[in-house]
């Protein structure tokens, strides 16, 4: 899954996780449930550099998705790869495991529904549910449907951010899309609309 913050990746790659009877590995997910964890392998070490502000490595990002692709043959990758280089990172772990690629799939929404989406963002704290101020309230205002703990904006959803995050993606993560588009796998979904016809267009592109 690939394409710009607040493009839907997460929704949709759940949905198709569903759909096609695959995990959903989220990177996002992952860094999250390590840095809240009491991990204490080298791997979680090294992620924790995140609370100081800084990145992880390439290497040490792949290092950790690819310790939740093992033993699974299929699945719906989302936040991962960033770069060209995480890119070849995968496309090497996954050829050493007999496994590869069968499509890189782009929502494509542009900067002002971003903009839209991104600034009324609610998450859950608790089990990372998401909802909209507007396209998609919770039905008890700042509570959770599914756990009932308090929603809460996350810092990246500040307006400041999404700026800055948006920046990085077309400096970082675009270039990925040329990657994909040279070996044949990128396939461009139009992001736009409602959940379930955005899934449709998924569902149409993968199979």
């Amino acid at each position: 899954m690939m394409g710009p913050p607040g493009s839907g990746k997460g929704t949709q790659g759940v949905k198709l996780a569903e759909r096609f009877d695959n995990p959903h590995v989220s990177s996002g997910d992952i860094l999250r449930r390590i840095l809240a964890s009491n991990e204490n392998s080298e791997l979680a070490n090294a992620v924790r550099i995140i609370e100081e502000g800084k990145m992880v490595t390439d290497e040490i990002a792949g290092a950790i998705v690819f310790r939740e692709l093992e033993n699974v043959t299929g699945f719906i990758l989302d936040g991962y790869p960033r770069n060209v280089r995480q890119a070849e990172l995968l496309d090497i772990y996954l050829k050493a495991q007999g496994n590869r690629l069968d499509a890189a799939l782009y929502l494509a929404v542009d900067k002002e529904e971003l903009m839209r989406r991104l600034t009324g963002r609610l998450t859950c704290e608790n089990c990372g549910e998401t909802y909209h101020l507007s396209l998609e309230p919770p039905r008890r205002a700042g509570y959770c449907n599914n756990c009932g703990s308090p929603l809460i904006v996350r810092e990246d959803d500040q307006p400041d951010r999404i700026t800055v995050r948006l920046r990085l993606y077309l400096e970082r993560t675009r270039p990925v899309l040329d990657y994909y588009q040279a070996s044949g796998l990128l396939r461009k979904v139009d992001g736009i609309g409602s959940q379930e016809q955005v899934f449709a267009r998924c569902e149409a592109a993968l199979v």
